[in-house]
C-alpha cells in the first residue's frame, strides 16, 4: 500500500554556479580544515551540539574552522554559547546566504546535527558537491547518508560521538576524498529529478494495471 518515490535536486544549479573565495572573504586560512553547516537556525536544527563538539575538536585541532550559515530564532542563543565556550575565533556565523556552491565548495566536511529530519536536501546539496558527510540518524537522513560509504552517522544530542566523526575525518583527507566520491554517486543514482519520474510513473502504472 505504500511506494516510496525520494525527493530530488537540481544538480545543475550547483555544478553550473560560479565560485567565489568564501574562505578570503571570511579570513579563513587556505589550508584550514572546515567544517560547515548549512541550515535554518532553530532547535531541531540541533547546531548547539555542532558548537559543543566544536570545542571538543578545537583542543585537539586548534587551526580546525567551523562555518554556520543560516539564520533563525536561536542564532543569539547559540552566538552566546560560542561566547561561553570561548570559540569566538573557531566559529563563524555568515546569516542568511544564497552563494551554496561558494559555501560549500570551501568547506572540507558537512555537518548535519538534526534532532529531526524528513530529509535535509542540505545534505544532498553538499553530496553534489563531493563533500564527507558528519550527521546524525534523525528521521529519514539514513537514507541519504550511508555510514560508513559516504559518511559517519551518530545518534541525536551525542556532541562527543560528533566530535570523534570529526577529528577522524579531519585526520583522513583520503577517506574525505572517499567519502565525498561516494556521495556524489549516490545523488546521481537515486536523488535526479528523472528518478522522481521514473518512480512516480512506475506508481501510476501499477495502480492503473490493476483496475
Amino acid at each position: 500500500r505504500v511506494d516510496v518515490v525520494r525527493s530530488c535536486i537540481d544538480m545543475s544549479r550547483l555544478d553550473n554556479a560560479s565560485i567565489a573565495d568564501v574562505r578570503a572573504e571570511l579570513g579563513i586560512n587556505k589550508e584550514a580544515v572546515v567544517i560547515g553547516n548549512i541550515a535554518h537556525i532553530a532547535d531541531h536544527k540541533g547546531q548547539v551540539y555542532m558548537i559543543r563538539a566544536a570545542d571538543a575538536v578545537r583542543k585537539r585541532h586548534p587551526a580546525v574552522k567551523f562555518v554556520i550559515v543560516g539564520d533563525g530564532e536561536l542564532r543569539g542563543e547559540l552566538e552566546a554559547e560560542v561566547k561561553n565556550l570561548g570559540l569566538n575565533e573557531t566559529v563563524i556565523f555568515t546569516g542568511f546566504r544564497k552563494d551554496i556552491a561558494s559555501l560549500l565548495s570551501s568547506f572540507d566536511i558537512f555537518a548535519f546535527p538534526s534532532l529531526l529530519e524528513g530529509l535535509g536536501t542540505s545534505l544532498l546539496d553538499a553530496m553534489v558537491m563531493r563533500k564527507p558527510i558528519v550527521s546524525t540518524t534523525a528521521g529519514g537522513i539514513p537514507e541519504v547518508v550511508q555510514d560508513g560509504v559516504n559518511g559517519i552517522l551518530v545518534p541525536p544530542k551525542a556532541p562527543d560521538a560528533l566530535a570523534r566523526a570529526m577529528v577522524q575525518l579531519i585526520e583522513d583527507p583520503e577517506l574525505r576524498n572517499k567519502y565525498g566520491n561516494a556521495g556524489r554517486r549516490i545523488v546521481e543514482e537515486r536523488f535526479t529529478a528523472d528518478r522522481v519520474v521514473d518512480g512516480t510513473l512506475a506508481v501510476y502504472k501499477r495502480i492503473l494495471e490493476k483496475r
